[in-house]
């Protein structure tokens, strides 16, 4: 198993035993369906773990407040889909992944509605 693999799958184990022991982040009340889904895909998918329950990020990964400057619903899709693609081409990201050693994984599954709704929620403010 390669370092990188290994060091991705033990930051998802903690994150996992980590969410089993913290409160989630209250959803708003006026929250639609598909946000609330979305929101159910972020927890399930661990990506508190790095990101944080309210997004604003971590000593593992970057805030995820405010995507909708920086990302169109395509786009994330596709780096939700395969994140390692976007690191090496994207300065912005590549700068990312120097600060924050984490190695962000694909999403548990990554069937087109599910990373649509999880973009949504992700896009949402």
């Amino acid at each position: 198993m390669k370092a990188e693999t290994a060091i991705s799958c033990l930051v998802l184990l903690l994150g996992l035993a980590g969410l089993a022991c913290s409160p989630a982040a209250e959803p708003p009340a006026q929250e639609s369906e598909i946000v609330r889904q979305g929101r159910q895909i972020f927890q399930s998918d661990a990506c508190p773990t790095c990101h944080g329950q309210d997004r604003t990020g971590t000593n593992n990964g970057p805030s995820l407040q405010g995507l909708r400057s920086r990302w169109n619903e395509e786009d994330l899709i596709r780096f939700l889909r395969d994140p390692s693609v976007f690191k090496h081409a994207d300065p912005r990201l590549k700068q990312l992944a120097e600060r924050f050693k984490t190695t962000m994984p694909s999403p548990a599954r990554t069937d087109e509605a599910r990373l649509r709704t999880l973009a949504d929620y992700l896009l949402q403010d």
